[in-house]
C-alpha cells in the first residue's frame, strides 16, 4: 500500500494527515462537492482571462485540498520533515495546447503510473514510480526526469517539482489514468555525478562543500550570477533566513533583479526558508519587481553584502557560540 500526505487546509500546513493513496484516487474520482469545485474554478478562469497568479492561487487554496506525492511527513510538512518516501513522483505540465495529443502519448508512456488533468483544465499531471530512497538526492531525480521529459516529449516541467514537500492541488479527476503496472523510475544519478567534480566550491567569503545544479547549469553564467547563487545556496542549506521581513524581502528581490531572469531562482532561494513562502507568489512579485527595476536605486551589491554578513554571522556562531555585531 502507498501512503501519501493529505492537506485538506493548504495554507495552513499544521493541518496534514497520512492517507492512502488508493483512498485519496477513490474519493478525487467520486467525490461531488470536489467535482462541482473544480468546474467553479475552471469556470472563475473562463470569467478572468487576466487574473494574476496571486489570485489563482488564492482560488485553488478555497476550492482544493493538496497532498504531497513524494511521501509521508511530520511537523509542518517541509522537506525536512520527510518521514517514510512513498516511491513517487509528481511532474507538472502546464498550458499544454494540444492537450488530447500529448496526454495519449502519455499513456503510452511505459512509465506513467498516474495521469490526470490539472485543476486549470489546460494542463496535465504525471505521477512516475521511482526507486530513489535518499530524500537528500531528489533534486538530482527530478532533473533526471526533467530531462527526459523534454528531450522524449518536448514538455518542459514545473521547476516546484526539484521540491520532495511541493504541494499538488488535488482537482475532481474524472478522466485518470492509473497503470499499475508501470515502470519503476530507476535512479542512475547521472545528475548527481557531474556535480560531484564540482564538490568544493571556493569564493572570496568561503568554502561550500554541496553544489546543487550541474555544471551545465552554470558553464556560462558570469562570475557575479555564480557567487549570488553560492550565497542564497548557502543560506538554504543552513536554514538562514535574511528575508523573514517584507521589506527586507522586496529589497534584496530588487537587488536581484541587477540578474534579471537568471535572479529569479536565488529569490526562490533566499525566500522558501521562511514558512510564508509561496512559489507563485514569489514568482508574481519577482515579475512585478523586474518589470519595476530602476539600476539607479538598487544593485545587487546590497544582496550580496548582507548575505556575506549573514554567513558570516553563522559562521562564527557555530565555531564560538556568539554573533559578531
Amino acid at each position: 500500500m502507498i501512503d501519501i500526505e493529505l492537506f485538506p487546509k493548504v495554507n495552513d500546513r499544521s493541518t496534514h494527515c497520512v492517507q492512502s493513496l488508493q483512498r485519496l484516487l477513490k474519493w478525487a474520482t467520486s467525490n461531488e462537492t470536489l467535482k462541482q469545485n473544480t468546474c467553479l474554478y475552471q469556470q472563475w478562469l473562463k470569467d478572468n482571462p487576466n487574473a494574476t497568479k496571486q489570485e489563482k492561487s488564492q482560488k485553488k487554496l478555497f476550492y482544493f485540498p493538496a497532498v504531497t506525492f513524494g511521501g509521508t511527513f511530520n511537523g509542518t510538512g517541509k522537506a525536512e520533515d520527510i518521514s517514510i518516501m512513498s516511491g513517487l513522483i509528481v511532474l507538472d505540465f502546464d498550458h499544454i495546447k494540444n492537450l488530447a495529443e500529448v496526454r495519449q502519448k502519455l499513456e503510452n508512456d511505459s512509465n506513467t503510473f498516474l495521469l490526470f488533468v490539472s485543476p486549470s483544465g489546460d494542463g496535465l499531471k504525471v505521477v512516475v514510480k521511482h526507486g530513489l530512497t535518499d530524500p537528500l538526492k531528489w533534486q538530482y531525480l527530478y532533473f533526471e526526469l526533467e530531462a527526459y521529459y523534454l528531450n522524449t516529449f518536448g514538455l518542459e516541467t514545473d521547476k516546484s517539482g526539484k521540491d520532495i514537500s511541493r504541494m499538488c492541488f488535488l482537482p475532481y479527476m474524472n478522466t485518470l489514468f492509473q497503470n499499475d503496472n508501470s515502470t519503476v523510475w530507476q535512479y542512475t544519478g547521472a545528475f548527481e555525478k557531474q556535480t560531484r567534480t564540482n564538490q568544493t566550491i571556493k569564493t572570496d567569503f568561503g568554502e561550500f562543500s554541496k553544489v546543487q545544479i550541474t555544471q551545465s547549469d552554470i558553464a556560462d553564467e558570469s562570475q557575479l550570477y555564480k557567487e549570488c547563487f553560492y550565497i542564497s545556496l548557502y543560506l538554504f542549506e543552513n536554514k538562514i533566513s535574511i528575508a523573514e521581513s517584507y521589506e527586507d524581502w522586496l529589497s534584496y528581490g530588487y537587488s536581484l533583479c541587477a540578474l534579471g531572469e537568471q535572479g529569479r531562482e536565488i529569490f526562490h532561494n533566499i525566500s522558501c526558508i521562511s514558512e510564508k513562502y509561496d512559489v507563485d507568489n514569489c514568482d508574481e512579485q519577482y515579475d512585478y519587481m523586474l518589470s519595476h527595476f530602476d539600476e539607479d536605486r538598487t544593485n545587487i551589491n546590497n544582496f550580496i553584502n548582507n548575505g556575506k554578513r549573514a554567513i558570516a554571522h553563522h559562521t562564527i556562531y557555530k565555531q564560538y557560540g556568539f554573533l559578531c555585531s
